[in-house]
């Protein structure tokens, strides 16, 4: 008898746990309620050495209060980026400018190829 109530007890334990792992999801709810996207103006730019150009960055999501955009050059030594999205030419070569989101990790990027000013 003891034995019995022990099977019983095990296959009520294990049919409330296999309706526990399926069957109390909301499937209409979103995977990711918060999620934040950034893009970019332009996903590459050529400038010359001493000139700037500015990229424009929109952040979307449904909680994007607070958010803002951190900037940030691969190579420095070839064009810069300051914290309104101002890219300028340092010397020829090519760097990649990213926009990254203050939450989340959201991110866009422009190639950057800065030539030598025209004479």
């Amino acid at each position: 008898m003891k034995s019995l109530l022990k099977v019983g007890a095990l296959a009520t334990i294990t049919l409330l746990t296999a309706v526990g792992a399926t069957g109390c999801k909301d499937k209409n709810k979103p995977v990711n309620p918060d999620k934040i996207t950034v893009t970019l103006d332009a996903t590459a730019k050529t400038i010359e050495v001493g000139k700037s150009e500015t990229l424009k960055a929109t952040i979307k999501g449904k909680n994007v209060k607070g958010v803002t955009i951190l900037w940030q050059s691969s190579d420095p030594k070839v064009a810069t980026v300051d914290k309104s999205g101002t890219v300028k030419g340092i010397k020829a070569g090519t760097a990649k400018v990213t926009a990254t989101a203050s939450r989340g990790k959201a991110s866009a990027s422009c190639a950057i190829t800065v030539k030598e000013a025209k004479k």
